[in-house]
């Protein structure tokens, strides 16, 4: 039977085998190398042999009113910086919303074919993307290569898009302040058409009211007559 080791009484325990000590250090050092010295390995050579370079594409804008100053009152958006304090803060983030959406997607395919600026075979395999994969695949590795915010206090927003090559990042970013002038112009348009039918169902009304109010008083007019007349 083993006596316990009582403390102070000058027993030690007895050491560790050979074999367990090397086996722990063992198994500390693979760890080490999977873990950390690996991935590391794998990044040094992905990133400095096999990515693809990308290359970002910025515009800054704000929605205003064109209206004021007696111009054309369409809304438009203007990838100018100097537009900041005139901003429409719903439409800025209608517009940021939209560019990252699944309509932004669908809308630059039909102008330029996004999905093949992103399926170029000399783009490496792990940025590239497969233009067999459906819609909804895309949307996701899009929402990756755009960004977008709105600052409050200068009512100006921000698009930023990654690409593969300068000519198309350019192009990615024209054609989305296209698409978005667009979308501002249609809900401006929007707007206008619902005012204007709303004011025409406004003055429907009031020539009835008017009509009525003249059928009234002339029906008022002959009774009145038609009291005074003692025949």
């Amino acid at each position: 039977r083993q006596q316990p080791i009582v403390p102070g009484s000058g027993q030690t325990l007895p050491p560790l085998p050979a074999a367990s000590v090397m086996r722990r250090r063992y198994g500390g050092l693979i760890s080490f190398i999977l873990c950390v010295m690996l991935p590391i390995a794998f990044a040094v050579v992905y990133y400095g042999f096999i990515a693809s370079s990308q290359y970002v594409s910025e515009f800054r804008f704000s929605v205003k009113d064109t209206s004021i100053g007696g111009s054309s009152g369409a809304s438009s958006v203007l990838a100018m910086v100097g537009t900041a304090g005139m901003g429409i803060g719903t439409e800025n983030y209608l517009v940021t919303d939209y560019l990252s959406s699944r309509q932004a997607v669908e809308d630059l395919q039909d102008r330029i074919g996004v999905i093949d600026l992103y399926s170029r075979s000399d783009v490496d395999w792990l940025s590239r993307h497969d233009s067999l994969q459906p819609m909804e695949r895309f949307v996701r590795y899009w929402q990756k290569m755009v960004s977008t915010s709105y600052d409050q206090v200068t009512g100006i927003a921000t698009a930023q898009v990654r690409a593969f090559t300068p000519q198309d990042a350019l192009l990615i970013a024209n054609t989305m302040v296209t698409l978005s002038e667009d979308l501002v112009n249609q809900i401006s348009n929007r707007t206008r058409r619902d005012a204007v039918s709303f004011a025409e169902k406004e003055v429907e009304r009031a020539q009835d009211r008017l009509r009525r109010a003249r059928t009234q008083l002339t029906e008022n007019r002959s009774r009145a007559v038609g009291d005074r007349d003692p025949n």
